[in-house]
């Protein structure tokens, strides 16, 4: 779990603590908790958290006191304050004096804290993502760059940084999975005799096509039973959302249709669009081979990864259905190891993506 999905509870009775803790590690929350002002304030000195969830009444201060205090330190984190004794007047002094986001009384419903919890996630998260992309954009114009190819190329390439600093930023495991489609389509780039510029709008596109994962909630992403119809609407939406983020950033049109197109199937059973065919760009259909044979090498949390072999005979399976017969072709001709293994622990990579690498690239 990322540091920053952390969540710090403080309160003075340790009844509470307990069962607030326990409560939610079984959702898949991890919880540090602090009985006072001073353990709290050590803890925010040592570690991000995205959320924050403090008492209203203590011995020692209020949590409106203690908010005001941690927010020096952690001014990123969302808060959400908890009483069995807040009136009118406190809550909305907390809501629009204090910055505190959610007001829960005692004792609370659980599905209603930790439905508060993963939006206060996301919230926290994306104050985070902000912040970094206006200290990335502050570099940019202390940089200039002259020439008007030049600042489409610094414009593109800055965007594109900025996009993979803040997938990894909120979910690593995506994009450690959006470096490995990158190799695989390279590979199969090269394989159709792609070079120059299409090439590397392949290879960049690889990279941010999951950048609209952004909008789906970590606890779905993470999720280890079968997703309800709903969570599942997020999935679907997810190249739209990517498509959009990109939107019309010069130099991105080819990018921002094959992020929109990657979920397309060859006989028109993908989405978001249904599209069947050669009405799918090219570099999407590689991105869909790609993006499949890293699914099923690696380890995700509900199933094991499997192994070179299978992963070869299901891409051949599809040929025709999933996937465009020539592009899935170009894998099959890739010479892989039987050893490779793409997920987050990969121990080696495989050798033709290593000689590609060289090939495309003498500085790799």
């Amino acid at each position: 779990m990322n540091s920053k999905d952390k969540v710090l509870f403080v309160d003075d009775d340790s009844g509470i603590r307990l069962a607030f803790s326990r409560s939610l590690e079984r959702e898949g929350f991890s919880v540090d908790v602090a009985a006072n002002a001073t353990a709290a304030l050590t803890l925010a000195e040592h570690n991000a958290y995205g959320v924050v969830v403090l008492d209203y009444r203590m011995p020692d201060t209020t949590g409106l006191e203690l908010q005001d205090r941690l927010k020096v330190v952690l001014p990123d984190s969302t808060y959400i304050l908890v009483s069995g004794s807040c009136d009118l007047d406190v809550a909305l002094s907390a809501l629009n004096e204090h910055g505190i986001s959610y007001v829960i009384p005692k004792p609370w419903v659980h599905e209603e804290l930790v439905s508060k919890l993963n939006r206060a996630l996301e919230l926290s998260w994306e104050r985070t993502a902000a912040r970094r992309l206006e200290a990335t954009m502050m570099e940019m114009n202390r940089d200039p760059v002259g020439g008007e190819t030049a600042t489409m190329v610094m414009s593109r390439g800055t965007f594109a940084r900025v996009l993979l600093r803040v997938l990894n930023l909120r979910e690593p495991a995506t994009g450690k999975h959006c470096e490995h489609v990158a190799q695989y389509a390279r590979l199969i780039g090269v394989e159709l005799n792609l070079s120059g510029d299409a090439l590397r709008d392949v290879e960049l596109a690889a990279r941010l096509h999951d950048i609209g994962k952004l909008s789906v909630p970590s606890a779905v992403l993470a999720k280890t039973t079968p997703l309800s119809v709903s969570e599942w609407q997020y999935v679907y939406a997810h190249p739209q959302v990517g498509a959009d983020i990109i939107g019309d950033v010069t130099g991105m049109d080819a990018i921002r249709e094959m992020v929109l197109q990657h979920h397309e199937r060859w006989d028109g059973r993908g989405y978001p669009n249904g599209l069947k065919g050669a009405a799918i760009s090219l570099g999407a259909q590689i991105l869909a081979v790609a993006d499949a044979v890293d699914a099923m090498l690696s380890d995700r949390p509900f199933v094991k990864g499997l192994p070179l072999a299978d992963v070869r005979q299901r891409i051949e399976d599809g040929i025709g259905g999933q996937f465009a017969p020539a592009v899935a072709e170009a894998f099959l001709a890739l010479r892989l190891e039987a050893s490779c293994d793409a997920s987050g622990l990969r121990k080696e990579r495989p050798t033709e993506i290593e000689v590609q690498e060289r090939r495309l690239d003498p500085a790799a």
